[in-house]
């Protein structure tokens, strides 16, 4: 049984169900069928999940400390991976605008997946599919406005 990873676990399920409540509690704008804060409750849902994963797994003794990787020093790979997360937010937001949201997410989408190490293949596969879903669940479903993609609306009438 790890005690931190317990402790961490029952923090985050805490915090994510107290986010989620909170988020519950946001009104419904005119016109739509979901509050602003439908996407914030469901992160608060899966990270309360997430926290009673940690926990669970700090219970049953599979925590960091009985699996040796504590006090391991990060690795330069590492820490480009942790890296390079930020740098897609920073690019995303300077050239989004420029862009539009859909080129600008399928580059961000599969530019990770590349530093992560997905093929080729795969990552092209997540940045097309994954940058056309959360154009329609954002500006469809949910309606939040995004940077404009003028050749999207000539080739893909929604």
């Amino acid at each position: 049984m790890a005690r931190s990873d317990i402790a961490l676990g029952l923090v985050i399920a805490g915090l994510s169900t107290a986010f989620a409540v909170e988020a519950s509690g946001l009104p419904t704008a005119p016109g739509t069928e979901f509050s602003a804060g439908f996407v914030p409750m469901i992160l608060g849902c899966g990270g309360a999940l997430a926290g009673l994963g940690i926990a669970a797994e700090g219970w049953r003794g599979a925590g960091a400390d009985q699996q040796g990787e504590a006090g391991q020093p990060p690795t330069l790979a590492g820490l480009v991976r942790c890296l390079s997360v930020f740098l897609a937010a920073i690019l995303y937001g300077l050239f989004a605008a420029r862009t539009g949201f859909v080129p600008a997410a399928a580059a961000v989408i599969g530019g990770l997946a590349l530093v992560f190490g997905a093929s080729l293949r795969l990552a092209a596969g997540a940045a097309v599919a994954g940058s056309l879903t959360l154009f329609l669940v954002f500006s469809h479903l949910l309606r939040v406005p995004l940077p404009p993609t003028p050749w999207l609306s000539a080739l893909w009438p929604f």
